[in-house]
């Protein structure tokens, strides 16, 4: 929604997820051009997959694997392309701290929003 208002210019300026823009460019070029990036955060990891806390050991392995399978599967390749995906990472859990930081920079600003 954001790229259209830009684009249609009910807004000025907005903010759009990369891995979303990189969608939209690959699928809708034209639809990418009405719009220029004007700048960037640093990167930050995706969003988790979460499970049922009451997943079993077994199978939270057995889908990491599955996952992680994704990479090499043959019949994922048209997949994987469309979705601008190589692979999939079992990241450490730490490198989802850096969202604490940006939730304190919001509630310090929450009367900006």
């Amino acid at each position: 929604g954001m790229v259209e208002a830009v684009g249609t210019r009910r807004v000025d300026v907005g903010a759009a997820d990369s891995y979303l823009f990189d969608l939209i460019r690959k699928h809708d070029p034209a639809f990418a051009a009405q719009v220029k990036v004007i700048g960037t955060t640093s990167a930050a990891p995706m969003p988790p997959f979460v499970a049922t806390g009451s997943l079993a050991p077994g199978h939270l392995a057995s889908l990491q694997e599955a996952f992680r399978a994704v990479a090499g599967a043959a019949e994922l390749a048209q997949a994987r392309e469309h979705l601008l995906l190589t692979g999939f990472e079992i990241p450490d859990a730490a490198v989802y701290d850096v969202f604490h930081g940006i939730r304190r920079i919001a509630e310090r600003h929450a009367d900006v929003w």
